[in-house]
């Protein structure tokens, strides 16, 4: 068994692609925003995590100085830095001739004739995490409707240290992800409005509503791929699983117990075509697997106020639960 090679961004030709191959690393990686902002720190470099996070949701190039703390924060050697800032200068060459930059090919080096002996001891194997790597192999590329495939490799080049990855228990699922999003904790955004979604009503019978953000600062939803192209989305706080509830040809959002078998809380992520050159991250829809024709209907608490007839929405990382009072 050999050790998995870190992402690499030499097939990159595009910005777009580039930051998608970052946020690769960073799933790779296994750190969150915070953990690399501290790790740059010890490093000597200056990584604020909403600096990077900002910087991972945008389809333009990153600065140099911010690729290169990153790439050393997720425990790059000098080769790899250097390998993605010679392919950032690339592809920023090519964009202001405006064209697109050749992906680099990396030829294998010749067979040696006369093969070394054997090893006596045994290879070293790296550690893995199998929330990590799943969460390293599909992505939604920021700022479009691409989906990035985040491929490993176990071919000798510039590595990452694996050793030095984070460790964590892994979330509610163990199935492998064939959806457009990375499991992990999010604050949801209406696209209509911007504002965030949040939790409202007696425990007995909580409501998702729509809310100013600032009022949600603590609010954040845990999406987790079920399988069959399912996300179980669990709500903190309070505790509670996102539920859609039909009545007639609307489903509305509630917060009740989990249950993978409840057929309202398997649902599925759509990602909608890209309007113009946004800088949002991915456009989503919400649908059940139940009844993907009906429309996800979601409203803030109060007499008079406004609902959304068909719940279409984006997300930004809520990487620290735990810091979250």
């Amino acid at each position: 068994m050999t050790a998995q090679s870190p992402p690499t961004p030499r097939d990159a030709r595009t910005a777009e692609e580039y930051v998608g191959r970052a946020r690769c690393l960073k799933a790779w990686s296994g750190y969150s925003y915070r953990d690399l902002g501290r790790r740059a720190a010890a490093n000597g470099d200056h990584l604020p995590p909403s600096t990077l996070a900002t910087a991972l949701h945008r389809a333009s190039l990153p600065a140099e100085p911010l690729i290169s703390a990153f790439v050393r924060a997720c425990g790059g050697d000098p080769a790899t830095v250097a390998e993605w800032i010679d392919v950032r200068r690339r592809i920023a060459i090519a964009a202001e001739n405006g064209t697109a930059a050749p992906p680099v090919h990396t030829e294998p080096p010749p067979a040696d004739p006369s093969p070394a002996p054997p090893r006596t001891e045994p290879p070293v194997v790296a550690p893995t995490r199998p929330e990590v790597r799943r969460r390293a192999l599909i992505g939604v590329l920021a700022g479009g409707t691409a989906i990035v495939v985040c491929a490993t490799a176990s071919a000798p080049g510039p590595t990452v240290d694996p050793a030095a990855r984070r460790t964590s228990p892994t979330a509610i699922g163990t199935a492998a992800p064939t959806g457009p999003l990375l499991d992990g904790w999010y604050r949801v955004h209406t696209l209509r409005d911007g504002v965030c979604l949040g939790v409202e009503g007696p425990s007995s019978d909580p409501s998702i509503v729509r809310q100013p953000c600032r009022m949600t600062a603590g609010q954040r939803f845990h999406f987790q791929h079920a399988g069959d192209a399912a996300y179980l989305i669990r709500a903190a706080p309070p505790p509670g699983c996102v539920t859609v509830e039909p009545s007639g040809d609307i489903g509305h959002l509630r917060l009740r117990d989990c249950s993978p078998a409840h057929p309202g809380q398997l649902l599925r992520i759509e990602v909608l075509p890209r309007e113009g050159h946004s800088w949002l991250p991915s456009r989503l829809r919400l649908r059940t697997l139940a009844d993907p024709a009906l429309r996800v209907r979601v409203g803030p608490p109060g007499p008079g106020a406004s609902w959304e007839g068909d719940l279409r929405f984006y997300l930004t990382p809520f990487e620290d639960p735990a810091a979250v009072r």
